[in-house]
Order: structure tokens, then sequence, then C-alpha cells
């Protein structure tokens, strides 16, 4: 199923002056399996991440120069909140669903 959010979880600011938007995906078990963060504002602004036991793995960050912004290999990320740098898109993925795993429980 699909959150949406805000700077906080579960409140997303549909004001029409909003700068900030964010959403996730989870797996029928309520785990987190995709995360999507973005900042228009002209300011950094940190955002709330829902908790991902099996870990972030992060996929897209346009703030980092051309060539960083998709590297080649994600980066883990282990935080309760993650700056976006201004005029910014994150992107996380759960690590198993990165990995090809369906079901982040199943040992096979």
């Amino acid at each position: 199923h699909r959150q949406w959010h805000g700077l906080e979880l579960d409140e997303p600011d549909w004001a029409s002056w909003s700068h900030t938007l964010a959403w996730s995906l989870h797996d029928h078990q309520n785990q987190p399996l995709l995360w999507c963060g973005l900042n228009a504002y002209a300011s950094t602004l940190s955002f709330d991440l829902p908790d991902c036991p099996a870990g972030w793995l992060r996929v897209i960050d346009t703030a980092l120069p051309p060539g960083e912004d998709i590297p080649p290999e994600p980066q883990p990320l282990q935080a309760g909140q993650l700056p976006l740098r201004d005029r910014s898109l994150v992107l996380l993925v759960a690590e198993p669903l990165l990995r090809g795993m369906a079901n982040p429980d199943d040992s096979g």
C-alpha cells in the first residue's frame, strides 16, 4: 500500500504553497519497500523516514553531482531523518527489494 508524507511521516502538506512531498510503498506486512522525497524549497529540509528493519539503500539523490546522483552501487543509509537539499529528489529502496528478494523473511 502507499502512504503519503511531508516532512513528518503520514503528514503530507497538500496546500497549494507547499514545497515538499514524500511517499512510501509498503508490502502486505507493512514493511517499507520504497521511499521518495521531493524538496522544491530553496533551503535544505529534513524528512522523517519510515523505519526499515531490512535497511535502506540510496539509489537516487539529485543533489549530488552528475555521475554521483545515481551511483553504480547504492549507498546504505541508517537514519531516522534525511536532509534533502534544496530542489532535489531522493529515492530509497529497501535492501531486500533491490537484491531481488520478494519477501525479506524468505530464507532461500
